[in-house]
């Protein structure tokens, strides 16, 4: 579970709706009721739009998000409730962007809204992808930056990692590798996909990562020892591993610069 606390104005805003929707019952005609119904909605999603550019997507709740993205393919409607569902039936955000057109399409989206939800977790590698194509990563910093960006707030289980590096310590492809994903307290380092990996990107420097969804980055005993591991064994390779970044639920750390690396380099 996710310990973090998320206002949510959600009932205020169910309130609001309450209420105008109480007045617009009364309204005359069907025609006037209409408008109203619309201006309600209009009013609701330019309150939503605004929060976004002032606050950013990270302080939207998970139903917020799916509701503010709902917005670009349904129109005149309330998203609240269809929002809920979604989240209901898919459980996370992770669990609704990694559905199946036909799972989607199933739970009442329309083709444009699965096309929306599949096309976000997509556009993510390219657009960080553009942004490093120049970036040197010399520096504990940089490495933290590159990695702490790949485990969503969502995220409930621990995944590992992979940066592969050139020798002017340029990301190689513009591509971080999913070695493999575990439960919500622990995963393993797969050596053998690590290793195959490594020697079809022919690179001689790589970083590493992994994550800890409830808890601090603070590395545990395991953690060291399957670091000092894969240090000693890439060794024989020829190649050197940088640095192992833990990102945990509400910090990020570096295991080279915490000075994890120097009990065994």
């Amino acid at each position: 579970m996710n310990d973090r606390l998320v206002i949510d104005d959600d009932d205020n805003g169910r309130k609001y709706i309450g209420e105008a929707l109480e007045k617009i019952r009364a309204a005359d005609t069907p025609e006037k009721r209409e408008k109203d119904l619309q201006n309600i909605h209009e009013g609701h999603r330019a309150r939503m739009r605004e929060k976004f550019f002032k606050e950013g997507i990270k302080r939207f709740a998970p139903h917020e998000v799916v509701e503010f993205l709902l917005f670009f393919t349904v129109k005149r409607v309330n998203t609240n409730e269809t929002a809920h569902q979604l989240l209901q039936r898919f459980g996370s955000l992770s669990g609704l962007f990694d559905a199946s057109k036909e799972s989607l399409l199933e739970a009442g989206c329309s083709e444009n809204t699965a096309a929306l939800f599949k096309a976000i977790p997509q556009c993510f590698p390219l657009y960080f992808g553009s942004r490093n194509d120049s970036l040197i990563y010399d520096s504990p910093k940089k490495l933290i930056a590159l990695f702490a960006h790949e485990y969503p707030g969502n995220n409930s289980v621990e995944e590992f990692r992979l940066a592969c590096f050139n020798p002017q310590l340029k990301l190689i492809g513009n591509t971080v590798h999913t070695i493999n994903k575990g439960g919500p307290n622990t995963t393993e380092a797969d050596m053998r996909k690590l290793i195959y990996t490594v020697v079809h990107t022919e690179t001689n420097s790589i970083a590493v990562s992994h994550n800890h969804p409830h808890t601090s980055a603070t590395p545990s005993t395991s953690d060291i020892s399957a670091t000092r591991y894969m240090s000693q064994t890439l060794r024989a390779f020829g190649v050197r591993l940088l640095d192992h970044i833990i990102v945990g639920e509400n910090d990020v750390l570096s295991m080279r610069q915490h000075g994890v690396f120097s009990i065994f380099e």
